[in-house]
């Protein structure tokens, strides 16, 4: 029988995991001597802390809207919800990541978003079985209408 999922889903081993390769590639690249950005990262920085600002404002509405529908207990899909299964997976890879890149100036930081993508790929299906588990058919259905990171056109 699977394990229901927690609250926090496969959140920590995404983050774990792509804070891990971040961390890696900012030091390998520093060894490297690999160029900067730009010579002048002033831009960048700020750039960085308004994708950071951004990613921050949104994980704290998820993270509250999270809790609520963790303790309703039923399928949500509401707000966010409507056009994205994940949105706090999403908003991690496509705001935080590369606000962070930007913010270090450094190309190698910025590959951790296509390694992010494909680790998550890899852990959804972890936290998607637990999803079919509990809401059945209801789920499989939410899952062929609604993409997991990026809203459908």
């Amino acid at each position: 029988m699977p394990q229901k999922n927690t609250i926090f889903g496969v959140g920590p081993k995404l983050v774990a995991a792509t804070a891990a390769y971040f961390l890696l590639v900012l030091w390998l690249g520093a060894l490297a001597g690999l160029p900067p950005i730009a010579a002048d990262p002033y831009w960048l920085r700020a750039a960085g802390l308004l994708l950071l600002a951004v990613a921050a404002v949104l994980w704290l509405i998820l993270a509250r809207t999270v809790v609520r529908i963790y303790k309703l207990g039923r399928l949500y899909r509401q707000g966010f919800y409507a056009y994205c299964r994940h949105p706090l997976y999403a908003n991690y890879i496509l705001l935080a990541i590369p606000g962070f890149g930007l913010l270090a100036n450094s190309w190698a930081a910025l590959t951790a978003i296509p390694v992010a993508l494909l680790i998550f790929r890899r852990l959804i299906r972890e936290e998607e079985r637990g999803l079919v588990a509990a809401f059945g058919a209801e789920y499989e259905q939410y899952r062929r209408e609604v993409n997991a990171l990026f809203p459908k056109l």
